[in-house]
């Protein structure tokens, strides 16, 4: 049977005067995707398919260096583009 693991980055350490797609894993994210390699059910993966943002990246280079796993990087799962930090709804219309 195939199965389809759908996994969101890490935790990332947000910065509101850089792009979302730049961002890097937080402390938190960086522990997130330690635990992450380490679960049990990676033996039963053929592939890794990521987002093209350094986040999603980041999130499995732990697994990555332990594991010889082939790695596609596909646009469509990068996050949808949003506003910004506020509320610019108005401001747009």
């Amino acid at each position: 049977m195939t199965r389809l693991y759908l996994i969101t980055h890490a935790h990332t350490a947000a910065d509101p005067a850089a792009d979302a797609r730049l961002w890097r894993l937080s402390p938190t994210g960086v522990d997130q995707a330690a635990r992450l390699a380490a679960a049990p059910w990676w033996d039963d993966v053929d592939a890794i398919v990521l987002s093209s943002e350094a986040k999603t990246r980041l999130t499995v280079a732990p697994l990555l260096a332990q594991r010889d796993l082939p790695v596609v990087i596909d646009a469509r799962f990068d996050e949808l583009k949003r506003g910004g930090w506020c509320d610019d709804y108005a401001g747009q219309v």
